[in-house]
């Protein structure tokens, strides 16, 4: 637990800095508010947690929170454009691509179940897979996962594959249940 006078540089340096480290933060990500703000804070639990810290309030001490904050800020960054949830509203969103304005309650049940399949897929490609079932181009999907073209294809052919072979599982599973229920 840090000393109490610690603490109390710690929350003054706060009142004084914060706003410097935000803009500062902000002018080296290019992300949103929110996430500038969290990895900020971040910066600030991180010096409180490093006793070994100088708190002399100089350029070294707004660089190490400053690196410290940019570091957190594209992590959470790049954790952001990577995750694709899977949501009612991406439900919907898929059912305005695929069919009417208004699902009918059919549509929706068909789609969770469709979503639900998509779930067991491994994370990375469940990504590229439903980006690209919310009408992303391949373009698009690669450069929202800063990563290639030739692996957008890849992957989504993998999370196809996959997909095929949980919906034949699952399919051999129903029949087999039918068979023991006559």
């Amino acid at each position: 637990m840090p000393h109490s006078s610690r603490l109390q540089q710690i929350a003054d340096l706060h009142d004084t800095f914060n706003e410097s480290l935000q803009h500062g933060v902000a002018q080296r990500v290019n992300t949103d508010e929110q996430t500038i703000e969290d990895a900020c804070s971040y910066a600030w639990m991180q010096l409180l947690t490093h006793p070994n810290v100088s708190l002399t309030p100089e350029p070294p001490l707004l660089g190490w929170l400053t690196r410290t904050a940019v570091r957190e800020a594209w992590r959470l960054d790049g954790h952001l454009r990577r995750t694709v949830g899977v949501t009612d509203d991406t439900i919907a969103a898929l059912a305005d691509t695929h069919g009417p304005l208004t699902p009918s309650s059919e549509d929706i049940a068909l789609l969770r179940a469709r979503i639900a399949l998509v779930e067991q897929l491994p994370e990375r490609p469940r990504r590229f897979l439903l980006r690209l079932m919310l009408g992303h181009a391949y373009d698009n999907i690669a450069a929202a996962e800063n990563t290639t073209y030739r692996v957008v294809n890849r992957q989504v052919a993998r999370a196809k594959r996959l997909l095929r072979q949980i919906e034949e599982r699952e399919k051999a599973r129903e029949e087999h249940w039918n068979r023991i229920r006559r």
